[in-house]
């Protein structure tokens, strides 16, 4: 039981790596955030422009200059207006009708970016690149102005497992008291398998001064293997609940989100576990281009005793799980994160219960395809990330070591390659290494995964 917990779990986990909700690919367009730049630097530079457009007012370079350095330090509303001064002045200038519509687009109000935008389209001013960008702005207006929206990213593939059952290398394991023969089913075993993933969310705009929502997200992971099928996986998960920035209780960049949550999990064709709970999500804009994210949830998880697992309902019980994320943009095409998580898994049998620390980098590039100088829509991402987690049992098991509580550390190392194809599909190729040492040589393991497959993003 305890293995084929361990291997639902990491199948999961897996799913977390590939691309499921977000990982966009081409989305390089002009007007998107800039290089990160020194925020002390750039608000002297944003006073220097100041001080020269306060003499020079009708400088349409100073303008739309001092209008981009508002924009990278987050304020826009200083950008806004000192775009809109310059159309007063020049009513028919269309790089500044395109800079408010792409600035009103950011703010979220559609109606006026959409505005701006189509004035800017159609002034016979903009170089054809540029009109493929407005077109690009337009298309997604149309879709966000919807109160309703639906979206979602589906991963189809091949995955290959050095060791698909998780299990020791060796048929004989240290005892108490002597070595242990483990049955062949449990001994380190390859396979291949396939493997789908999916996300969905459906958002329904509330149209408030808060720009709240109310979200409902799903997402599956499952996998069907040539050989091991005990551990075929079916892992479905759903949340509800509002999403809103509070701008109204004075907060600025910040989004909050409380939801609900039901889990279901069937493993080898049986029934492993449900669970209900609850989480929320708090979202802050430090800096224009560090972002913090924080998560708590709590789940009431109830394992089964199905599929002949009889011992399955020790493993019942409360999860309290914390983590936060710092994500910063190195530059238009890097970015760096950090995420730290704390679980305590409080189980009926207190041998099972445990805390899991974690810790992990992960840097995340875009890059035009080889002999390409300009990508576009069409760059390449390669995701680089690592991680270490330790599971601290709280109590020895009597039915292993009575002696010895139980104590894990894992390496986990991956590479995400994807390759667009279209703007809806890419290819995925990813690489993946987990070592797991443990204080009981039972739950050592090592093992390599290749996940090969295509993306599509609706």
């Amino acid at each position: 039981m305890r293995r084929t917990n361990r291997v639902a779990s990491a199948l999961i986990a897996m799913s977390v790596v590939l691309p499921l909700p977000g990982v966009a690919w081409g989305q390089s367009q002009e007007g998107d955030t800039p290089p990160a730049e020194d925020p002390t630097s750039l608000k002297r530079g944003l006073d220097e422009l100041f001080d020269r457009i306060l003499r020079d007012p009708s400088n349409v370079d100073l303008t739309l200059r001092y209008a981009r350095v508002a924009t990278q330090l987050g304020d826009y509303e200083a950008a806004v207006t000192a775009l809109e001064r310059l159309l007063f002045l020049n009513p028919s200038l269309a790089q500044a009708q395109l800079e408010l519509g792409v600035l009103y687009y950011r703010l979220g109000s559609y109606g006026l970016a959409r505005s701006y935008l189509d004035e800017a389209k159609t002034s016979g001013q903009l170089a054809p690149e540029t009109l493929a960008l407005v077109d690009g702005y337009l298309t997604d207006i149309a879709k966000l102005d919807n109160p309703h929206l639906l979206t979602g990213e589906v991963f189809a593939g091949m995955l290959h497992e050095s060791n698909a059952n998780l299990g020791p290398g060796s048929a004989a394991v240290p005892l108490p008291g002597g070595v242990g023969t483990l049955a062949p089913e449990f001994v380190k075993k390859s396979d291949q398998s396939l493997f789908t993933s999916g996300s969905v969310l459906y958002s329904y705009d509330l149209r408030d001064q808060d720009r709240t929502s109310l979200d409902v997200t799903g997402q599956l992971v499952a996998s069907k293997h040539s050989r091991v099928h005990s551990f075929d996986l079916l892992y479905l998960e759903s949340t509800f609940g509002p999403r809103s920035t509070l701008a109204t209780w004075g907060l600025s960049g910040f989004v909050l989100h409380p939801y609900v949550i039901a889990d279901y999990v069937l493993l080898g064709g049986s029934t492993l576990f449900h669970a209900l709970g609850t989480g929320v999500e708090a979202r802050k804009t430090l800096l224009p281009d560090l972002t913090a994210t924080g998560t708590f949830e709590f789940r009431d998880k109830r394992y089964h005793a199905s599929g002949g697992r009889l011992t399955a309902p020790d493993f019942s019980g409360n999860t309290h799980d914390f983590s936060v994320q710092l994500a910063y943009s190195l530059t238009a095409s890097q970015r760096l994160s950090a995420s730290a998580e704390f679980l305590d898994e409080s189980t009926r049998s207190a041998a099972q219960s445990n805390r899991h620390y974690a810790g992990g980098l992960a840097y995340q590039i875009a890059y035009a395809p080889p002999g390409v100088s300009d990508a576009g829509k069409g760059s390449w991402q390669t995701i680089i990330s690592g991680s270490r987690i330790i599971y601290d049992y709280q109590q020895a098991d009597p039915t292993i070591d009575p002696n010895e509580k139980r104590f894990d550390r894992e390496w986990r190392f991956s590479l995400l390659q994807l390759v667009p194809l279209t703007d809806a599909i890419a290819l995925s190729l990813q690489l993946q290494r987990d070592v797991v040492s443990s204080s009981l040589p039972l739950f050592a393991y090592t093992n390599t995964s290749v996940v090969f497959g295509a993306q599509l993003r609706f």
